[in-house]
């Protein structure tokens, strides 16, 4: 079975992105990475082993012993909007469980497939594919920037808690995949 970070952090920098990238052998391919130190990286990444579970609402990944939503949220959010959204599934028991959190990035794009495309994006088929990126609880180097995993270019990149990508005006809200 393979072991990911589950603890979110504050500090979570390129370099040590980079390492995670390498270490676990991910996929990631963004072209949004003006300099091209950290993309793109060809791995194949997890075999992940999926199975539905409770009428389709939770997807079990048993290779990372990992339960995520299949669906995710259903609309856009910032990241402050995603704690509590977090909350809600927490206090109405989702899927039969109260301990649903943010994904780390290094859970989150685990989820990353380079030859499974469903829509046009980097994801099994066993996912729904109306969510183009989702949030991660780690933060890169402290700042006001949260890693996110971008399912159409297929990489992470960081965003403002609102959604503006760094060194862009163009604001995205994001969706959460919550993870247990």
């Amino acid at each position: 079975m393979e072991c990911l970070r589950s603890k979110s952090l504050d500090k979570l920098s390129k370099e040590s992105v980079t390492s995670m990238l390498k270490k676990h052998n991910f996929y990631s391919d963004n072209n949004f990475d003006p300099d091209k130190t950290w993309y793109p990286l060809r791995g194949e990444g997890i075999k992940n082993n999926f199975k539905l579970m409770q009428d389709g609402l939770i997807v079990f990944d048993a290779e990372t012993g990992l339960y995520w939503q299949q669906s995710g949220s259903p609309y856009q959010m910032s990241f402050y909007e995603s704690e509590e959204y977090i909350n809600k599934l927490n206090r109405e028991k989702y899927g039969g469980y109260n301990d649903w959190r943010l994904p780390t990035l290094e859970e989150a794009i685990s989820l990353l497939k380079l030859d499974t495309k469903i829509n046009s994006l980097y994801i099994d088929p066993i996912f729904d594919w109306m969510i183009y990126w989702i949030w991660t609880g780690d933060k890169l180097d402290g700042s006001y920037y949260i890693w996110i995993v971008d399912f159409r270019n297929g990489g992470c990149e960081a965003y403002t808690a609102e959604g503006e990508f760094i060194g862009f005006n163009d604001y995205s809200e994001g969706r959460v995949r919550a993870v247990r």
